[in-house]
């Protein structure tokens, strides 16, 4: 019996030694995995200030990229880093995306936008400058361009910034007047130099090439969008960005639209591109949209019409551009002058 109970004591000492040699591993593997958990950067908060409600945070940093949500006046963001165009890339809510610089602070903004009297105090908005024009700007009723003007607004005057509008304009005061003004002439940054002495350009200019005489600013980048006007040969325009289907987004004589890139040039050339002139036909040829005769028609282009020509496409033909039409034509119809 004593030999009996001596087995299981040593039997019991044994399992207890085990069990407090299993439990250190264990310990062990539970703090290195808290000591590998991956670390995140910490960003610097911002606020949300300077506006009645809510801000955009935008997909881009550009006032016409589209909304991925609103942010309330007051609300924290994580400050990643100063992008173009005047935004901050920012997270809110797990959402990164752009918000205007001019609506976001390192100081935490009052509870409320107004003050605690039962009068709304002062509103700070942002200071936006004009700039990209020759003398100034119009200030307008509602947010189009023939809507009737309320006065002029000089090149580098300071206006406050109230939001962002349809149509590409900005609501704004100037002089204690409340309008509309083309965004394309705003910005947060001030122009150097003298203001009254010519052209500002915080947009790249680039000039009207490769056509006969003037080229079509079009309300929206499509062939088939209707007419804003026609920009001359050799006209400065300011290049906003590029669009789709191969136009640029281009501001010209206080007109925001969209035009053919084929036709616009830093380089100011006029002749970037051959000419040729329509020629062994009746009456005109066929313009399409891709290098063969079964692909359709663009248009038709006239006896004696000259075209740019761009390269030589398969199947016998030449890519062109005819009147802000770019395709298609049968090289034997056209010839080099």
């Amino acid at each position: 019996m004593r030999r009996k109970n001596a087995f299981l004591s040593c039997c019991l000492t044994l399992c207890l030694a085990v069990g407090m040699t299993v439990s250190v591993p264990v310990s062990a593997a539970a703090k290195t995995s808290t000591e590998t958990q991956k670390s995140y950067p910490k960003y610097e908060t911002y606020y949300v200030v300077n506006c009645k409600e809510s801000i955009t945070l935008r997909p881009q940093p550009d006032v016409s990229s589209g909304e991925l949500c609103q942010i309330p006046y007051g609300s924290a963001v994580s400050y990643i880093e100063s992008a173009q165009n005047g935004f901050y890339k920012i997270v809110y809510n797990g959402a990164t995306g752009y918000g205007l610089a001019a609506y976001l602070s390192t100081d935490k903004p009052a509870d409320s936008y107004y003050s605690s009297s039962s009068q709304p105090s002062t509103i700070m908005y942002p200071t936006y400058y004009v700039v990209n024009c020759k003398q100034s700007i119009t200030l307008r009723t509602s947010p189009s361009t023939s809507a009737s003007e309320i006065c002029q607004i000089p090149l580098g005057s300071a206006v406050s910034y109230i939001e962002t509008a349809q149509n590409g304009f900005y609501k704004i005061i100037y002089n204690g007047s409340t309008g509309y003004g083309l965004a394309s002439y705003l910005s947060i940054y001030k122009s150097s130099g003298n203001v009254t002495s010519g052209y500002s350009s915080t947009y790249p200019t680039y000039y009207v090439v490769n056509c006969k005489q003037s080229i079509t600013l079009r309300t929206n980048p499509s062939t088939s969008a209707s007419e804003i006007c026609q920009i001359p040969l050799g006209s400065a325009v300011s290049y906003i960005s590029t669009a789709s289907n191969g136009f640029y987004y281009i501001s010209y004589n206080g007109n925001n639209g969209y035009a053919l890139a084929n036709y616009l040039s830093s380089a100011g050339n006029s002749s970037a591109y051959d000419t040729c002139r329509v020629v062994n036909c009746k009456k005109s040829i066929t313009l399409r949209p891709a290098p063969d005769v079964d692909s359709g028609e663009i248009c038709q282009i006239p006896l004696g019409s000259t075209v740019s020509f761009v390269a030589s496409a398969g199947n016998g033909f030449y890519e062109i551009y005819y009147m802000g039409n770019h395709g298609y034509a049968l090289a034997d119809y056209l010839d080099f002058q």
